[in-house]
């Protein structure tokens, strides 16, 4: 099933006490109270012994319904508080990132972040949510110029878009997997020197990491773009068996009877 119904609706709305629900926790049809993320309007819960249980609207509307994977993910990391991503340090396996809270929708300087993700030694990381669009480069480059301390990763969840998801299937999405983390930005490491060499730490930034940042970025994406193309189908080798070689034309000329 895809992410909007073909009436506009989708699997998560909005109850009456503002909090986001998916289509299982509320009763069925206009009971359920609930309002469209996008536009607002009355949504009715159809729990139906047939089709996929779904949110639509009520009354006939153009909107398409896309913001529930987007605030869902949201959610689903503010009660988490975990993200599973590939090793910054650019070197093979992944790590997990615990965090003592997760805010959502926050400003910095002329930006707001999806999440801001704060660890329990303070340090902050910004978690963005990508559903249709990618992360403006420009959006990047001011949230690292208000403080360049803080980790950037992007969420893509474009190859979730054509399925039936409830709580379970997007916590796995956002918080279990490193498939869907990519890095857009890194800040520089503190590492102390070899005693042998000083006593005294020293700061060592890696080396061109803007470009190591923009070639990761470009990778991961071209990643998840491959993964959401349909695969060709692999072509059968023949399995029959190779028939006799002819010989050449000057052995066969040489050939002659005695």
């Amino acid at each position: 099933m895809s992410l909007q119904t073909a009436d506009g609706g989708s699997y998560f709305a909005q109850n009456p006490f503002g909090n986001l629900v998916h289509v299982a926790e509320v009763p069925r049809g206009l009971r359920c109270e609930c309002i469209c993320l996008d536009c607002g309007k009355r949504m009715i819960a159809r729990q139906g012994p047939v089709r996929t249980w779904h949110f639509a609207h009520y009354e006939s509307t153009s909107c398409v319904g896309m913001t529930w994977l987007h605030r869902s993910a949201q959610e689903v990391l503010r009660r988490e508080r975990r993200i599973i991503s590939p090793n910054p340090d650019f070197v093979m396996g992944e790590v997990t990132s615990t965090f003592a809270s997760v805010k959502l929708e926050v400003a910095i300087g002329r930006r707001t972040v999806d999440c801001l993700c704060v660890r329990e030694d303070g340090s902050e990381l910004i978690a963005e949510i990508r559903v249709t669009h990618e992360v403006e480069e420009d959006k990047i480059a001011d949230l690292i110029s208000e403080d360049s301390s803080r980790d950037i990763i992007e969420i893509d969840l474009r190859p979730y878009r054509t399925q039936s998801l409830d709580w379970n299937g997007i916590a796995e999405a956002v918080c279990s997997t490193s498939q869907n983390a990519h890095w857009l930005y890194h800040p520089f490491s503190e590492e102390p020197v070899p005693e042998s060499t000083d006593t005294a730490p020293r700061v060592v930034r890696r080396a061109g990491l803007s470009e190591w940042n923009r070639l990761i970025g470009l990778v991961n994406r071209n990643v998840v773009r491959e993964r959401a193309l349909p695969r060709r189908p692999k072509t059968k080798r023949s399995s029959k068996p190779a028939g006799r070689k002819r010989a050449p034309a000057s052995r066969r000329r040489s050939g002659s009877k005695r």
